[in-house]
């Protein structure tokens, strides 16, 4: 269940695998995200657990809940701009001007590789087959068919996406 996680999203899951990724491929300094909630949160939790100092940039007026929560995960939130867009864009020039890391949901590539992680706690679900069958998990997290397939014995089994498995 998603909303088990620490932030009460699927997010977390992306955020902590691009962060430690950016971690293993330089010295991080601070990670910036933008968002309107679920991502922040994530991004906070993520730099708090690996000791990444984090600044998260709402639209102004954003949910209050979500602001909190961002706020109680560590990170300094910097509520600016009208909409989503205007939050980015001033994530984005201050990464640059900070010298920090700017993780974004949309674009960054190691955000869905985290996210796909749930692929092996359902592949643990999974019950095994009674023969040596090979199984594989092949990710396809852009588009409209997002999820992953769970291949065996090079036929495809199922496609599971954010609901459940669908056999094929």
């Amino acid at each position: 269940n998603e909303t088990g996680l620490p932030t009460g999203s699927f997010k977390v899951r992306g955020a902590i695998h691009a962060l430690k990724a950016a971690c293993a491929s330089g010295t991080i300094t601070e990670v910036v995200a933008a968002s309107t909630g679920n991502h922040g949160a994530a991004v906070a939790y993520a730099g708090t657990l690996l000791g990444v100092p984090a600044r998260i940039f709402l639209p102004q007026h954003s949910n209050p809940v979500k602001a909190g929560r961002i706020r109680e995960l560590g990170a300094v939130l910097v509520e600016t701009g009208r909409d989503l867009t205007d939050a980015i864009d001033a994530a984005e020039e201050y990464a640059v001007s900070a010298g920090a890391f700017f993780l974004h949901d949309a674009s960054s590539p190691e955000v869905p590789t985290g996210a796909a992680t749930i692929g092996a706690e359902i592949l643990e679900d999974v019950p095994s087959p009674a023969s040596d069958t090979e199984r594989v998990v092949d990710a396809r997290l852009r588009g409209p068919h997002s999820g992953f397939l769970i291949w065996e014995d090079d036929s495809p089994l199922s496609l599971a996406g954010w609901g459940s498995p669908t056999p094929i």
